[in-house]
């Protein structure tokens, strides 16, 4: 860090607390970066500065989040691995997944924590993945039962992912049913850091 210049009163003689605020501000502000809370809200702080990876996104802002739920019930094939697509917004704070394909579409390279879970009507056994640019990559929690039951199964995955890369939510279950029609079949995630 360079030299941080303060000025004192220039008359040497009286000195008071109020003397002390600018001095005091301008060393935290050289300590931060001159980041404060009023140009993080005046959004002064960038995408393109996320994807530079000049800023902790953790502790400054995360534009990258996004949560959405099946809604109503959908068709869930039989002995068939495939992609399931969630319709119902919580919240996507940056528009990138698509309720049409169910891809979440990675806007700058990094860290994303992504959760999912498939809530299945009534199966004897099934389990969910993630599909990474159409393939599955990594598979959830496998459960099998004697009979048909209503069980949900779910994932949960720290990725290394490149802009441009897409994740959908993919299912393979040994019956062909439906999802529950309630909040229990999701996907969710967010950035966790730039890379």
């Amino acid at each position: 860090m360079g030299l941080i210049s303060v000025t004192l009163p220039s008359d040497g003689t009286t000195i008071d607390a109020a003397d002390y605020n600018t001095p005091i501000t301008t060393i935290v502000n050289a300590i931060n970066g001159n980041i404060s809370t009023d140009n993080i809200a005046a959004s002064s702080i960038t995408n393109t500065q996320v994807a530079a990876a000049g800023l902790n996104t953790t502790k400054i802002y995360n534009p990258y989040k996004f949560f959405y739920v099946i809604g109503s019930a959908a068709s869930i094939l039989a002995t068939t691995a495939a992609t399931l697509t969630c319709t119902s917004l919580q919240y996507d704070t940056s528009s990138n997944y698509s309720t049409s394909t169910g891809r979440f579409t990675v806007p700058v390279s990094g860290f994303y924590q992504i959760n999912a879970q498939v809530d299945f009507s009534s199966t004897i056994g099934a389990w969910v993945g993630l599909w990474k640019n159409g393939a599955e990559v990594y598979r959830g929690n496998r459960q099998n039962v004697s009979s048909n039951i209503t069980m949900a199964c779910p994932i949960s995955v720290l990725l290394q992912l490149n802009a441009g890369d897409y994740i959908q939510l993919g299912y393979y279950s040994f019956t062909a049913t439906t999802t529950e029609s309630n909040n229990t079949t999701f996907i969710q995630g967010y950035l966790v850091s730039t890379t």
